[in-house]
């Protein structure tokens, strides 16, 4: 996946690690139904069997709730949009 949308900044905030293992910063995102909401994205890097690093950019903390407030199931389809509103890292999910 292309980290295209972060900044310098931002993208080596996403890979130092706190006291827990992680780094999240918070974001908005425009849900489907139009609400803005805080969510934080984080980096979860994972190793493979072959010794190689397999990274993903997760939406995480209110993640159940923007689900349950679009009615969002296993098997629905969206997408997720990166924006900047000035400096501001925002996404819009619209659901397909």
């Amino acid at each position: 996946m292309s980290n295209d949308f972060l900044n310098s900044e931002e993208d080596a905030y996403l890979n130092t690690r706190n006291e827990n293992n992680v780094s999240e910063m918070k974001v908005k995102l425009i849900e489907p139904s139009l609400e803005i909401c805080d969510i934080n994205l984080r980096k979860w890097n994972m190793n493979k069997s072959n010794g190689k690093t397999s990274s993903s950019y997760v939406l995480t903390t209110y993640w159940n709730a923007v689900s349950k407030r679009n009615a969002l199931k296993i098997g629905t389809l969206v997408q997720l949009w990166a924006f900047r509103k000035g400096s501001e890292l925002c996404f819009a999910l619209v659901k397909l």
